[in-house]
């Protein structure tokens, strides 16, 4: 982005048109800018961000020169510090963060099988809990009939033991 405006031409930049002008990008784009960067925006208090907005070209100059660098990389040597490193620190430097990543890809695989494994546990316990509460409620059933003194199938309270039944009467 070249910056080769100046900042006496225009006092303020009145709406996102101007903004986008003096950038040399569309509306959108400053939009996107201001809410995904920080693009120095002003509004009047207590309004909705779709009011008015203003925004002066010094500041939007200092804002790309500290956010933005040339392709070229004129602006970047002097927001990232330097390395200088000898060859052989850089190369064991390297060669450590392979070791690292690939210990690190190595836990991920351990991590997953063992969540895998405590999924499956955890699909039997509730398997077996299920199968439990089912006999547990046969259980109760059989022990429920059994003071009754009757099957649940037929028969009379005061009967112990069911009797045949004859075709005739069913």
């Amino acid at each position: 982005m070249d910056i080769a405006h100046d900042a006496t031409q225009t006092a303020v930049l009145t709406c996102w048109k101007d903004i986008a002008r003096y950038l040399g990008k569309g509306v959108r784009t400053v939009q996107r800018w201001e809410q995904q960067f920080g693009l120095p925006v002003h509004r009047p208090l207590r309004t909705s961000q779709k009011s008015t907005v203003i925004a002066h070209p010094q500041d939007l100059d200092n804002w790309l020169k500290e956010r933005w660098f040339d392709r070229a990389g004129s602006n970047r040597a002097t927001s990232l510090p330097a390395i200088n490193l000898p060859d052989s620190e850089l190369d064991n430097t390297i060669r450590k963060s392979h070791q690292l990543r690939t210990a690190n890809e190595a836990l991920v695989k351990d991590i997953s099988v063992a969540l895998q494994t405590l999924i499956q546990n955890c699909d039997r316990l509730v398997a077996k809990r299920q199968e439990f509460e089912i006999l547990g409620e046969g259980q109760q059933l059989l022990t429920t009939t059994q003071e009754l003194a009757f099957p649940i199938t037929g028969g009379h309270p005061t009967e112990t033991e069911p009797t045949a039944v004859s075709e005739a009467e069913l």
